[in-house]
């Protein structure tokens, strides 16, 4: 038999009340705030290599399309 408060049940505060703590110690807690960090510096990287490979690739095309323009050229 629980007992009420309020026409709440003291096993709801009480589990309200440890959610609340679990919720203010979570804030103060750094400790994964450098796994984000090193995240963050990931995704930045992974998208400068992204921008990269794709300028890389616009070149690549443009070379290859000029050979294969040549070589047609030449053999007509």
């Amino acid at each position: 038999m629980s007992e009420y408060f309020d026409g709440v049940s003291y096993e709801l505060t009480l589990g309200a009340t440890q959610v609340v703590k679990f919720l203010k110690k979570l804030g103060r807690d750094d400790s994964g705030a450098t796994a984000v960090e090193y995240g963050l510096i990931v995704a930045l990287i992974f998208l400068a290599m992204i921008g990269a490979v794709n300028s890389f690739a616009g070149t690549t095309i443009a070379m290859w399309n000029t050979i294969s323009t040549t070589i047609v050229t030449a053999t007509v």
